[in-house]
């Protein structure tokens, strides 16, 4: 059945999520975008600017700027124009087969509109916090467009015209309000020893600290607890103990580095979180027993010399939201969701270190 009378083959529509919020500085999906088939049989090849058909995703940047979609404030209907980027798009990953169906207008397709990277915020220097904003299919769409993937053609730029076929939209939006970041939960970390306040340099029994983190918020978040600070002083000549600054995390490593769920802790008001850190030999490595010396009395405590908060880069990375929630999807998406969180970004969680310093003997 040939595609149905005024329309082309393929027809395009929004979806929007519920209860879109896009935060301050991070980057977040804006919805949904949706390719129906007007054909029951032939396939039908989409030439649509910004589509990443691997992954099923479409670049709200290079969609607005090629006109596909626009992007206006609410209310007022004035455009938005976007910041300029020197890419020179690639065609051939712009294209993506949808299948016909038995069903005439049909929507079999549905990708996710979002951005290329969370790295490159642009909305920063655009939008406006306590704004909405309508996402919507423009009246006339050229950007887009199709043909039939039995057609003897060649690379998609090379389609004659007589193969090329319009891409039609249906009237829809995405409306979406910009909020401030959100304000950082209080989170406070206490500093214990175990059963005794006596290290053995042999390391048998194995000497303990133990961290807890709590907090007053009763919406739960979840942060990565990398760059936990522990500094160790030698009380009779205030030096202190050579050792790495912090353990545990991740520094915009690559995906194949980023850390596993269990590095990641979930916590809320009702659910603190403890974590045991043991003092060990570390051979030709600083930071361990052979560091300390058999008769010497030493403080050990959360951070830098001053007591208080903890530096502010230590726990950029958090979100609100459980493990399951903020963690989920593929590695790529993993990465993506969580490098948004970086060192410069507003609202940092800071750490109030509760109580004072520990003290303990180091013996043979």
């Amino acid at each position: 059945m040939n595609s149905a009378a005024g329309n082309g083959p393929i027809s395009l529509m929004l979806a929007p999520v519920p209860s879109l919020q896009l935060i301050w500085g991070e980057a977040l999906e804006f919805g949904v975008m949706k390719i129906g088939i007007y054909e029951t049989n032939r396939a039908v090849t989409v030439v649509c600017p910004g589509l990443d058909s691997a992954r099923k995703k479409l670049d709200l940047q290079v969609a607005v700027e090629s006109e596909l979609l626009e992007l206006v404030e609410a209310g007022s209907n004035q455009r938005i124009n976007l910041p300029v980027r020197n890419i020179i798009p690639n065609a051939n990953n712009h294209l993506m087969i949808v299948p016909y169906q038995p069903h005439i207008w049909w929507f079999p397709v549905c990708v996710k509109i979002g951005v290329q990277s969370n790295s490159d915020l642009w909305w920063k220097n655009v939008l406006v916090a306590g704004k909405n904003y309508d996402l919507r299919i423009p009246d006339v769409q050229e950007a887009a467009w199709c043909y039939y993937s039995e057609d003897p053609i060649g690379p998609s730029q090379d389609v004659l015209q007589c193969f090329r076929h319009r891409v039609d939209g249906v009237s829809s939006l995405i409306r979406f309000q910009v909020t401030f970041d959100p304000t950082p939960p209080n989170l406070f970390a206490t500093l214990a020893l175990g059963m005794s306040h006596v290290c053995h340099l042999s390391g048998d029994p194995p000497f303990h600290l133990f961290i807890t983190y709590f907090t007053d918020s009763k919406r739960v978040f979840t942060f990565n607890k990398k760059r936990t600070p522990i500094s160790i002083f030698n009380v009779k000549t205030g030096v202190e103990m050579e050792r790495p600054s912090q353990f545990g995390g991740f520094i915009s490593e690559p995906l194949q580095g980023f850390p596993d769920d269990d590095d990641f802790v979930e916590i809320s008001a009702d659910r603190p979180w403890r974590f045991r850190h043991t003092l060990e030999k570390k051979g030709a490595e600083i930071g361990g027993l052979e560091c300390l010396t058999a008769g010497t009395q030493y403080r050990v405590q959360l951070g830098p010399r001053v007591s208080g908060v903890l530096p502010s880069t230590s726990y950029s990375n958090w979100m609100y939201g459980s493990k399951r929630q903020t963690l989920g999807g593929s590695l790529p998406e993993k990465h993506t969701r969580w490098e948004c969180t970086d060192y410069t970004r507003p609202g940092k969680l800071e750490v109030v270190v509760k109580g004072c310093f520990l003290l303990f003997k180091a013996v043979e």
